[in-house]
């Protein structure tokens, strides 16, 4: 008897070792795939590793055509980069810590996004943010990352990172709130409504390849989640680019809540994309928080040849 219960012991024990062992290898690798139209994804213009002062950066927003502005969670201040050098600026404290998600410009103003859905307007005074207006969104939502200008429209877009409450057909609906800067309303239509469905049929008739699971009875299964951390609107073609870190991917979506173009990102150089905006001209800058290796900011240069609107 002692005999077999050694004997189970150490059929155990070897099982837990080679589990241990298994689950050390870490994250499995995510090479990059697919394409976006006006963009060499494979070569950047530019790449700088952020100091560790930005390891949680959270969102980005232009200054002008060199200069973007972004936010650290968990801090209440904005931090200018030189897209030329890399460099960053010091932080202009604009308020008490808290888990800011998003921020966007309109016109001078700056306007940072906290998670539970308070959105602030700030303004410069001499070198210094300063707080104007304080609106709470009306949502169901607790976990908002996502903030915009969208240049054509006039208006502020949230993305809610965690889907809706509700049935399962409900759970799949991703829609993005808009907000009228100029007087603070929440407009009741939201400024784009799609869903993981109708993003999985555009793929399949646009040829685009999707995470997903093989199934013998029919297509695969899509497993993309879309957790939205940013959204950016083009401010050539009018789509929306939406960031999902989750899924380490950046879709482009028209106003009717297609899918028009996907790109996923090397897991290992971008590993947690985190902010996206555009310069005037039309060049992208994207943002990944540092997880196994420093931060990180990338700018794509915009080639518009070929590029069909989408307004």
């Amino acid at each position: 008897m002692k005999l077999h219960i050694l004997i189970a012991t150490a059929i155990l024990v070897g099982l837990v070792i080679v589990v241990l062992e298994g689950s050390s290898s870490g994250p499995t690798h995510r090479p990059a795939s697919g394409a976006l139209p006006g963009y060499d994804m494979d070569r950047p213009t530019a790449s700088f590793a952020l100091p560790p002062t930005l390891r949680e950066i959270s969102a980005l927003t232009d200054i002008d055509l060199h200069h973007v502005a972004c936010l650290h969670d968990e801090a209440g201040a904005v931090f200018h980069i030189d897209l030329r050098t890399g460099e960053v600026g010091r932080a202009m404290v604009f308020g008490q810590p808290g888990d800011f998600e998003g921020l966007t410009r309109v016109a001078d103003d700056l306007w940072a996004l906290r998670s539970d859905g308070m959105l602030v307007q700030l303004r410069r005074s001499d070198d210094e943010l300063v707080v104007h207006r304080n609106l709470q969104l009306r949502t169901n939502h607790r976990d908002i990352e996502g903030l915009a200008y969208d240049p054509f429209r006039k208006l502020i877009l949230v993305s809610p990172k965690d889907p809706p409450a509700g049935k399962k057909d409900e759970r799949q609906q991703r829609r993005i709130l808009a907000i009228d800067p100029a007087t603070g309303r929440q407009l009741d239509e939201p400024a784009l409504s799609t869903s993981l469905d109708q993003i999985a049929a555009s793929a399949r008739q646009r040829g685009i390849q999707l995470p997903g699971t093989e199934r013998a009875d029919g297509p695969a299964r899509v497993t993309l989640k879309l957790r939205l951390s940013s959204i950016a609107v083009h401010p050539h073609t009018g789509q929306f680019y939406l960031l999902s870190a989750v899924d380490g991917a950046v879709l482009v979506v028209d106003q009717a809540g297609d899918l028009q173009a996907a790109y996923f990102f090397d897991s290992r150089l971008m590993p947690k994309v985190e902010g996206i905006t555009f310069l005037p001209d039309g060049d992208m800058v994207i943002a990944s928080e540092g997880v196994s290796a420093p931060p990180r900011l990338q700018v794509f240069d915009f080639d518009r040849r070929g590029v069909a609107t989408g307004r």
